[in-house]
């Protein structure tokens, strides 16, 4: 019975550390230090290896040897840690496609978000004053396996927080002059799991793309910002992997209103959703510093749900989207926010987004055109007006059963004689790419 025993503890250590051994860590960054995000960009020495670009972003090369150590399942892990900055702040990771042997800074880098976050509240000198934030990126596993796509690219992490620290010198003990806001760790994980698909390879779109008021999208109506592109062969088992939040913290902020995003590809609606939503009760414990949001009592989700886009301490969620078999030729994906406003001068949603499919199709640069746009206002009793970040070449207003209202190649359309209804317009920007909008005639 005891040689049974030992047996049964024998084999259960051995799988165990076989476990262990299929597990590979990769420590980008440890404890980096953020600092003021509006000062110049600090010259004192990085970590061997670590390019500072600014004082809210560092860059790490993934070498070789690393790459060959990671398995068929991939996860991001973030901690920050609270130094002179206790307002929150948003930050992100990011995987730069970089052509082999260019530097990091390199015009013809291709970049994609990961994971964002947004930091607590936190007084460096009151525990708990670090936050961990966890992703799942199984789906970009294969830009580690596809042996083309590591001869063409290096592949680089890009590590960014943005904070300043002018209220933490009044108000933490200890920050007077500092310029040091955070300090931050970035791990990814690698295990085995022969489920899991690794030939997904990703095809940059956005990083980090405003909708505010210097992109044409301060009107209520219709506050979009689309991306044109063209593939020359088929995506398979296409998806989408999308982030946005809005940020804007003065009265009446983008940052404290709910709104509805519509995505669109091909014109066609593949989602429809509402930022936030969620109780912030469980990041509350991170929250150490006294701040607008948090009182001292606890709020029900509905409260929290009535206003709040996401939490301090939270992650901003990576939403995938499927869209299945993409064809060869051009596209467009569409982010539409209709009732956007924008109010301050800070309001801003920023958007994140890439396609990766089962496929070795890559996106060039240079055939992608991005397009801000707004239609206002909608609804309406007598005009519509375009403003774009290109030329408007046609635009062609039709009824719900298709019949042809106006034509022109005006930004301003006068439907001040139509009947009230719903239309659909159609615009042609001068460099060629379409789309649709709904219009409400009151």
């Amino acid at each position: 019975m005891i040689k049974k025993y030992f047996l049964f503890s024998l084999i259960c250590l051995t799988v165990s550390l076989n476990t262990l051994a299929q597990n590979y860590q990769l420590n980008a960054f440890n404890n980096v230090i953020f600092y003021d995000g509006y000062a110049a960009t600090k010259t004192t020495a990085t970590p061997a290896g670590i390019v500072r670009l600014d004082n809210s972003r560092y860059a790490r090369k993934i070498t070789s040897t690393e790459i060959a150590s990671f398995n068929n399942m991939l996860s991001l892990e973030v901690k920050i840690n609270a130094l002179c900055d206790n307002y929150d702040r948003q930050g992100g990771v990011f995987f730069s496609f970089v052509p082999t042997g260019e530097n990091i800074t390199s015009p013809n880098k291709k970049t994609i978000e990961i994971g964002r976050y947004i930091t607590p509240f936190m007084n460096m000198n009151v525990a708990p004053n670090e936050v961990t934030y966890q992703y799942d990126l199984n789906h970009l596993i294969g830009i580690f396996k596809d042996a083309t796509f590591l001869q063409n690219n290096d592949i680089w992490v890009e590590f960014f927080l943005f904070g300043v620290p002018y209220a933490a010198h009044k108000e933490i003990p200890g920050c007077a002059g500092r310029e040091d806001v955070f300090q931050g760790t970035v791990n990814f994980t690698s295990a085995v799991n022969t489920s899991v698909a690794q030939d997904y390879l990703p095809k940059p779109l956005w990083s980090r793309k405003r909708i505010n008021k210097t992109t044409d999208s301060d009107f209520p109506g219709t506050a979009a910002r689309m991306v044109s592109f063209s593939t020359d062969q088929d995506l398979i088992d296409a998806h989408i992997h999308l982030i946005t939040s809005a940020h804007g913290a003065n009265t009446g902020g983008e940052e404290y209103v709910r709104r509805e995003h519509l995505v669109y590809f091909d014109d066609v609606e593949i989602l429809k959703y509402t930022p936030g939503g969620l109780s912030c009760e469980p990041f509350r414990k991170y929250n150490t510093q006294p701040n607008g949001i948090y009182g001292s009592s606890v709020q029900s989700t509905a409260w929290w749900a009535s206003w709040n886009n996401w939490c301090p301490g939270d992650k901003i969620p990576n939403r995938i989207i499927q869209l299945g078999n993409v064809a060869t030729g051009n596209h467009s994906l569409k982010i539409s926010i209709p009732t956007g406003k924008f109010p301050n001068s800070n309001d801003e949603i920023f958007l994140s987004a890439f396609i990766y499919s089962k496929d070795n199709a890559l996106l060039n640069n240079k055939e992608v055109d991005v397009i801000d746009y707004v239609v206002f206002p909608n609804p309406t009793t007598d005009q519509i007006t375009i403003n774009a970040s290109v030329d408007v070449k046609k635009t062609t207003l039709i009824d719900l059963n298709g019949k042809v209202l106006l034509n022109g190649s005006n930004k301003t359309l006068n439907v001040q004689n139509l009947p009230a209804s719903t239309y659909i317009l159609n615009i042609e920007f001068a460099n060629g790419v379409k789309t649709t909008e709904k219009i409400v005639k009151n």
